[in-house]
């Protein structure tokens, strides 16, 4: 998978990390931040640098079914988050993952643009039937970001996730192939509209 272009929109690329970045102590750094990791499963105990190159030799192994890529603004080749897809090819679903690492990139609307473009690669060029993703409830930035990418909130799983001495709700959250093809042809149409008003 290429590097920069491999996906992208005018503010973000998603590439795979080099492994110069598999290896960085900023993204391990990331990974012991309490506010960072506080709604991902990665905060429960403390990440060494050997685990974290462990797991990503996983994730980028040739018989792997995640996609893994790191986040980058579009003019810099600075890492600052990563999306995963967790693909199942028996029923043609994935599961989306995201994390903003760098803090100076939060409330941007990174992740949206994120989920948006992992969310083509599943359906256009893997032939995905459905993606989703499964959120803490109080995890109102996560689910927001899916929201603003089309996903629609599809159950709340009640006392399902243990956090800090107590039981929390999972909000799930979904979007199926026949209603994203629907959304991109109304914003070629809405595109479409805007040029024959300016022409």
């Amino acid at each position: 998978m290429g590097t920069k272009g491999f996906l992208s929109d005018d503010v973000i690329f998603l590439a795979p990390l080099s492994e110069e970045q598999r290896h960085s102590e900023a993204y391990l750094d990331w990974l012991n931040d309490r506010e960072v990791t506080k709604y991902l499963e990665s905060g429960r105990r403390p990440m060494t640098m050997e685990n974290l190159v462990s797991y990503l030799e996983g994730a980028y192994s040739p018989d792997s079914d995640v996609v893994f890529l790191g986040i980058f603004p579009i003019d810099l080749p600075t890492h600052i988050g990563n999306i995963s897809l967790n693909i199942n090819p028996l029923h043609r679903t994935g599961s989306i993952g995201v994390m903003i690492g760098d803090k100076n990139y939060w409330g941007r609307g990174i992740a949206t643009r994120a989920i948006t473009l992992m969310t083509k690669y599943g359906f256009q060029e893997l032939g995905l039937h459905k993606l989703w993703a499964g959120s803490y409830s109080e995890n109102i930035a996560s689910i927001k970001a899916f929201h603003k990418a089309g996903y629609t909130t599809e159950a709340t799983l009640r006392s399902e996730m243990f956090l800090d001495g107590d039981w929390h709700d999972k909000t799930l959250v979904s979007i199926i192939e026949p209603k994203y093809l629907a959304l991109e042809l109304l914003t070629t149409y809405r595109e479409s509209t805007q040029w024959s008003k300016v022409q």
